[in-house]
């Protein structure tokens, strides 16, 4: 497993984004990634931070993942953003 880390101010984890390069049966396809960020710490760009520094990395398939509710928000959102400022840095499928 490949992991991303995004540390407050006092070096304190506070988002998390593993990254899977092998299938991991039966929980996860190569290439699937999960990101966790701390509850007090939502909506301040940790996710997009981490996902972001993901996709210069690696080629994230959106399309494999398994998405909580929340987590097909913040990538709708992640996409629509990314289209109105003309960014196509990642790609479906």
């Amino acid at each position: 497993m490949d992991c991303l880390l995004y540390r407050d101010k006092k070096g304190v984890v506070v988002g998390i984004l593993n990254r899977y390069p092998k299938d991991f049966p039966p929980y996860e396809k190569a290439g699937n990634i999960n990101i966790f960020v701390r509850p007090d710490m939502l909506r301040q760009g940790i996710a997009t931070m981490l996902l972001r520094e993901a996709l210069t990395r690696w080629h994230v398939n959106f399309d494999q993942q398994q998405y909580t509710p929340s987590g097909a928000a913040f990538l709708d959102t992640f996409i629509r953003s990314d289209l109105k400022k003309g960014k196509r840095g990642w790609r479906r499928g």
